[in-house]
């Protein structure tokens, strides 16, 4: 890396720990607001790669001006050519995803010279701004927009040229602006300038993380301006590289240029220690064990990476009440599930963040699993928290990592509100029904091999209560019917018939029709699948645990699977006899053979336990309940974990039947 620099601005860098809006733009992940580059306070995973390149950067030029107020106009210039035919498919379709309720974009100049020096302007139908189908119906997620470039005469030798504005139309809640820009792509660029204009008087506060990068300072009509620039910048390997906050396709995890108008530190910081201190967090020790560290560190940016340490090991993941109206994206809500510390704890920490200096604004961030149907330059954060303040919703992005071990003197069933943390730690009490599913599968089999199933699936509880946020604005109820329609071993399923649905018409009965398709001549393999999914946290894969494990309500689930055989038919494998059971609850799976047909009935259940508070103090029977959670203390895992196995087991273990030889 080659720069220009000639000088270095003297005083302590600090990183923001504001989060941001983000535009995401072909690769580029863009903060527009302050934000929480909470990937610097992990190990860097980029891995610059030698490999050929299928396009390169010829120029990347980025200026951001930031008003008094906080607001951010940014412009950029990008220059790509491309090598191979390959990349077309790659590069030619750039898209910007910005907030349209609080930003402003606009395409300046999109155009493609071919190799023969003929321009070819993108026409107003290449460019097309458009709704994430994911997203619609999900209140936080509704004004997100993407802007996407079609390039024309893309062939290689070509080269495609982008430049855009994106304006802040309202200020950051608390004032201050920030961001970081990655200095690295997939592909190499040949000249990379970063242009950040401030009023004078305003102090930004910049570090190059993971590179010596300095910026040349000036002052010029009342602004003062700091730039960045770099000459050969390697790709990334995305294979080699890990995702973080960003993933490894733009680059956050590795070098990149981060900057703030926030104040220093001991003013950043003061309010989120007075927070800490609110409610119960003195008895923990948390205020006291950040201030005793934070104090211990010579340099400013020390005292910033622990911070950002401090939030993603003792935040760690949150939970995320039943209650409210979010649809989550698939496997989040199981991430946000496995905690090691307690919901005080995580609450605490939460609430210090939202009533000290951190208002939540909506980020994006990509990473290579994200929710079904959203362009993976849309894909959502791993690990995030959603807090409401003032009615709005705000997703939070965190690390997963480890939680330190409380005190005691804290009761499990108190938790901070998060949406009014000054007023200390409420109780909660109570809890929705347990979510209860039986279903009996009918299996008809007839003589020429082929077959027919009628089932009938009851619900109880709500069983998907975001059905209600379904994109496509259809009944909610519809999901049963899907669950419902899962539960055929094979083929199609026919007509799906719902009855009986209470008034959230989230629960109910459904019947399906269908026929079965032989996998092999003369020979059906019927896999015996669970209605509604598995109800099982994520990561129940370790031996043992130190720490108490969240899971949903108790609930229950029964299926009946009856088989008929024609006359001359026969069980050629059956799935196992299992019974397991423990405190936490039990599985039993049992087959019965005989009278032309095969019974196969399954029962799981996850019992509550008890928890009773008596003066100050709670004294708990087995497991306690969190809001909408269960405990599963460290004692009563390796229960768990037994039913666990004998679930997974059974849900592998097929029934095969054939024609009697």
């Amino acid at each position: 890396m080659r720069t220009a620099d000639t000088r270095r601005e003297s005083g302590s860098p600090l990183l923001p720990l504001h989060l941001c809006s983000s535009v995401f733009i072909c690769g580029f992940l863009f903060p527009l607001l302050a934000c929480l580059p909470s990937a610097s306070a992990q190990p860097m995973t980029t891995r610059i790669t030698d490999a050929p390149a299928d396009a390169r950067v010829l120029e990347r030029v980025i200026h951001i001006e930031i008003a008094a107020d906080g607001r951010i106009t940014r412009s950029e210039r990008r220059v790509v050519e491309f090598l191979t035919d390959f990349a077309q498919e790659i590069y030619a379709d750039p898209a910007v995803v910005f907030d349209s309720s609080s930003q402003r974009l606009s395409i300046d100049v999109a155009r493609t010279t071919e190799p023969d020096g003929t321009i070819q302007d993108t026409p107003s139908i290449g460019i097309n701004e458009l709704s994430l189908p994911d997203l619609i119906g999900v209140p936080a997620f509704a004004s997100i927009r993407e802007t996407v470039v079609t390039h024309v005469g893309i062939q290689p030798g070509a080269k495609a040229e982008l430049a855009w504005t994106l304006e802040d139309t309202v200020p950051p809640p608390r004032g201050n602006a920030g961001g970081e820009v990655a200095l690295h792509w997939a592909i190499p660029i040949e000249h990379f300038e970063l242009r950040v204009s401030v009023p004078s008087g305003v102090e930004l506060q910049h570090e190059c993380y993971g590179c010596s990068l300095a910026p040349v300072i000036s002052e010029d009509a009342g602004a003062r301006t700091y730039l960045w620039q770099a000459s050969d910048l390697e790709p990334i390997d995305w294979f080699e590289s890990h995702p973080h906050v960003g993933g490894p396709e733009d680059g956050l995890d590795g070098p990149r240029i981060v900057f703030s108008t926030a104040a220093n530190w001991e003013v950043a910081v003061a309010p989120l220690r007075e927070a800490v201190r609110t409610g119960s967090a003195g008895q923990l020790g948390i205020a006291d064990r950040l201030d005793a560290v934070t104090e211990s560190l010579p340099t400013v940016f020390q005292k910033v990476e622990f911070l950002q340490a401090f939030v993603g090991e003792e935040l760690a993941t949150v939970h995320i009440p039943r209650g409210l109206p979010l649809r989550l994206p698939d496997g989040a809500q199981g991430t946000l599930e496995r905690s090691g510390g307690t919901p005080l704890e995580k609450a605490i920490l939460l609430a210090a963040l939202v009533a000290g200096w951190v208002t939540p604004k909506l980020v994006l961030a990509a990473t290579p699993a994200g929710a079904s149907g959203v362009p993976w330059v849309a894909s959502f954060p791993e690990v995030f928290v959603v807090v409401t303040i003032d009615g709005a919703m705000y997703w939070l992005p965190v690390d997963r990592r480890g939680m330190w071990q409380p005190g005691p003197g804290f009761s499990f069933r108190t938790v901070l509100p998060l949406d009014e943390p000054s007023r200390g730690p409420q109780p909660m009490y109570g809890s929705p029904s347990p979510g209860g599913i039986a279903a009996t599968v009918e299996l008809t089999v007839a003589d020429d091999g082929a077959a027919s199933a009628d089932v009938s699936l009851t619900l109880t509880g709500v069983q998907n209560p975001y059905a209600d946020l379904r994109a496509d604005k259809s009944d909610p109820s519809d999901s049963l019917g899907d669950d419902a329609a899962a539960l055929l071993p094979s083929g199609q399923a026919g007509e799906v018939v719902l009855e009986a649905f209470g008034p959230d018409r989230t629960s109910g009965t459904a019947t399906v029709t269908g026929r079965l398709d032989e996998e092999a001549p003369g020979t059906l393999t019927l896999p015996l699948p669970w209605p509604g999914g598995d109800p099982f946290p994520p990561g129940m894969y370790r031996s043992s645990r130190d720490t108490p494990l969240e899971v949903e309500q108790p609930f229950a689930r029964k299926v009946t699977w009856v088989v008929r055989l024609p006359d001359g038919w026969e069980a050629r494998l059956l799935p196992p006899t299992v019974s397991v059971t423990s405190a936490v609850g039990r599985f039993e799976q049992s087959v019965v053979v005989g009278g032309g047909e095969v019974r196969v009935e399954r029962t799981l259940e996850i019992v509550r336990a008890q928890s009773v508070v008596v003066g100050d103090g709670e004294v708990r029977v087995g497991r306690s309940v969190v809001g909408e959670q269960m405990q599963i203390e460290p004692s009563e895992y390796d229960g768990l974990l037994r039913i666990y196995r004998a679930f997974v087991t059974a849900g592998s273990s097929p029934l095969v039947i054939a024609p009697s030889p």
